[in-house]
């Protein structure tokens, strides 16, 4: 059995006074209380961010206006919204409101409105379509049969036999985005417990509802140290998203993650962009060897996201330049899992949950209008017999 919801919810803490985080919620909305503020819970979401708006969102819980709070917490843009409200003070947002509160209110309505609806149909391309997010939400779509999906599951199921995970264990999804890797996670370790962190409130409102239901959510700055105990985790996974941090706050962000990880505990940064690679939105990406020197306080190893996906699907080009990064505090530890992972690469797996996209079936999220054809064409396309591991 795992701990219950609250019981898991005491492995964070506060990074100003130090305490420990005490919840206090009635059907998942209330407060975490520490020694210096009152952070918001609204829909088991626990936001660990001291702002202007989360201020608001802890005085509506208080006086009973969930739906208001959960209002509020949905961003009106995806990346727009966050820059506004980190750069205003408490005078601004009551003039920003004055200003934009039509604008502002009418938007939050209207998606809160689409995803009230969408999480009774259960699909994802609607979800996405109906949010207009353009071209994230066609990535969100697409995202399992991406090439760097393919290439970081491929290396999850390789790793997943071989590192020490006890039961009842803690993995951490960093930066989860809207929450694909969570989905993989919590179906591979079933008896452990996916706390799923990310900037945007509905990132995370969308992998609570559809990938991580079991799971814990936490909505951080990922450029701020973590708000978690030190030396629980027992597998720490990102993907895609390291490279996006301020590069200034890199290294040190690193040596919080060796705090948070336990002494058996495994890192696995995914997707890892290289300088001048040609990806897509390279971030404050670096060389191979800059990369070995930002991780110097974790013994790692490193694969080449190219050489997977040749042994994977032979001729097959990836776009972009990447790797990923695997590590862990024990030296010997590491050579034993390199050795295991070495031989996995290129060896197809059994499909997670008996092949999650029929019999889980993922598919069936998907709506009826072309856009299930459409997937499946895109998921065969240039990867034969690929349907019975993916």
């Amino acid at each position: 059995m795992l701990p219950n919801y609250h019981e898991s919810l005491d492995y964070f803490f506060c990074l100003d006074c130090k305490k420990k985080i005490i919840i206090r919620s009635n059907n998942g909305y209330g407060h975490g209380i520490c020694g210096c503020y009152r952070y918001p819970l609204v829909d088991n979401i626990l936001i660990l961010k001291k702002r202007p708006d989360t201020e608001e969102t802890a005085r509506l819980i208080s006086e009973g206006k969930f739906e208001h709070a959960k209002l509020l917490q949905t961003e009106v843009s995806f990346s727009l919204y966050h820059r506004i409200l980190n750069k205003l003070t408490k005078q601004d947002i009551g003039l920003l409101n004055h200003i934009m509160y039509r604008f502002i209110i009418q938007q939050r309505k209207k998606r809160m409105k689409i995803l009230e609806k969408l999480m009774t149909e259960k699909k994802i391309y609607t979800l996405f379509s109906a949010l207009e997010a353009g071209k994230w939400g066609e990535y969100c779509i697409f995202r399992f049969v991406s090439e760097s999906f393919i290439i970081g599951k491929h290396i999850l199921q390789c790793l997943s036999p071989n590192i020490k995970i006890k039961k009842q264990g803690i993995i951490l999804d960093h930066l989860c985005g809207a929450g694909h890797y969570s989905f993989i996670l919590s179906n591979i370790f079933k008896n452990c417990r996916v706390i799923s962190t990310d900037q945007s409130f509905l990132n995370l409102f969308i992998t609570k509802n559809f990938f991580n239901k079991n799971g814990i959510f936490l909505c951080i700055d990922g450029n701020n140290k973590l708000p978690i105990k030190e030396k629980i985790i027992d597998l720490f996974w990102s993907s895609d998203a390291f490279h996006y941090l301020i590069k200034d706050r890199q290294r040190y962000l690193v040596e919080d993650y060796s705090r948070v990880l336990g002494e058996n505990g495994v890192l696995v940064q995914a997707h890892l962009h290289i300088k001048g690679g040609k990806n897509v939105g390279e971030g404050n990406s670096h060389t191979l060897s800059e990369y070995e020197t930002i991780f110097s306080n974790i013994p790692s190893c490193s694969y080449n996201e190219q050489e997977i996906m040749t042994k994977l699907f032979q001729n097959y080009r990836v776009d972009g330049d990447a790797i990923i990064l695997i590590g862990t505090k024990n030296k010997e530890e590491l050579e034993t899992i390199k050795k295991k992972i070495t031989k996995s690469i290129g060896k197809r797996k059994p499909a997670i949950s008996n092949s999650f996209l029929y019999q889980n079936p993922l598919i069936n999220l998907f709506d009826d209008s072309g856009n299930k054809k459409f997937y499946h064409d895109r998921l065969f396309e240039n990867k034969k017999n690929s349907g019975e591991w993916i």
